[in-house]
């Protein structure tokens, strides 16, 4: 991919263009083929915009064999966490799993000193592998290994009560039922007593149920209420938990009801735990095309917020709009792919898009 793609990043060999792009080449989430780019883009500093260009040493005529569109196909990663309307909350993970001596997920969390308690109703949980968890959450700090409570359920409609009962160990315990046993929307709550532990569950929000301890069998069920090792002084952690068991795929969940009762300080913070979880800002998709002559023109995708799309989707620009712009598409010298606003910069966030399949196609 270096020299052919610029970037914002300056190496010996190559100059950068002095954007927030950074790319490099995936193996692993491609459209078509064995390859693809992932552009990574930081728009907090100047120049608030990120692009990556190829420039052609020979002008390229895309109108030859009958071509008549500039296509390319992308995908990117929802937000981490993000209030939708007053009350409603949308969390994402592109994660493993939540289980064993291993873990790997995104928690939205607050300060919690002393007993307390969590509930939330779970709206909806996206398309996602079965083993994808969703639900409410006490731990005792961000580390991977540290002992936590976790009320849950499953996109294959599985509740369960999951538990490390003390810190940097791998045992994990869990009273669940099978699946198919609820569907959404689904309250969970998670209570703190001391290190006393209680999870409930409601299908209206009204009547609560504990998860019953007798629906797992075997050395890894668990009690409920279960007896779980936290620091007595201090502050813990309380909030929403959400992975996707498959790293390859993004699991979205929405949020909404959430009540929290004892002592909580600070605004809702989102943590990556167990390892990178992708999530994206806000931000528009661009792409720009300049003739031999300087002529550019710019298009932007339709999508106010492309970046944010997590399935592989086709973009196809008519090489007519470029004409419109002023673009002689048939001695076309470079093309630049971006996030944000090239023409008007303004301070932004940061995340990555994977490119792919980029082709003049015919009709």
């Amino acid at each position: 991919m270096f020299p052919t793609w610029i970037d914002g990043v300056s190496r010996s060999d190559l100059p950068g263009n002095e954007t927030g792009a950074t790319i490099d080449v995936d193996g692993t989430a491609v459209h078509s083929g064995r390859q693809a780019m992932r552009l990574r883009y930081d728009n907090a500093s100047l120049p608030y915009y990120s692009e990556t260009q190829r420039v052609w040493a020979t002008a390229q005529d895309w109108t030859a064999r009958g071509a008549s569109d500039l296509g390319l196909w992308f995908r990117g990663y929802p937000v981490a966490f993000r209030e939708t309307t007053p009350g409603h909350y949308l969390v994402s993970s592109t994660s493993g799993d939540i289980w064993g001596s291993h873990y790997h997920f995104r928690f939205v969390y607050k300060q919690l000193s002393g007993n307390g308690s969590i509930t939330a109703k779970i709206d909806s949980v996206s398309e996602a592998a079965d083993g994808a968890k969703a639900g409410v959450m006490i731990r005792d700090s961000l580390s991977p290994s540290s002992a936590y409570g976790f009320m849950l359920a499953t996109p294959n409609g599985r509740r369960a009560f999951q538990n490390r009962t003390r810190s940097d160990t791998g045992e994990t315990y869990s009273t669940h039922s099978g699946n198919g046993a609820i569907g959404f929307p689904f309250w969970v709550r998670l209570e703190r007593q001391g290190n006393l532990f209680t999870a409930c569950y409601s299908r209206d929000g009204q009547t609560w149920l504990p998860q019953p301890s007798h629906e797992s069998t075997g050395s890894d069920a668990s009690p409920n209420p279960q007896t779980i090792s936290m620091r007595a002084r201090g502050s813990i952690l309380i909030g929403l938990a959400l992975a996707s068991y498959d790293p390859a795929c993004t699991v979205v969940a929405e949020f909404s009801d959430i009540a929290i009762t004892g002592n909580t300080s600070g605004q809702w913070q989102a943590a990556d735990i167990g390892g990178a979880n992708p999530s994206n800002s806000p931000g528009t998709l661009y792409v720009t095309v300049e003739d031999t002559l300087g002529h550019r023109g710019m298009i932007v995708h339709p999508e106010p917020d492309a970046p944010l799309m997590t399935k592989w989707t086709e973009w196809r620009i008519p090489l007519a709009d470029l004409l419109a712009l002023g673009v002689d598409v048939t001695a076309v010298e470079s093309i630049s792919l971006g996030i944000d606003n090239r023409n008007r910069p303004a301070e932004a966030g940061s995340g990555m898009v994977h490119i792919d399949h980029i082709t003049v196609p015919r009709p």
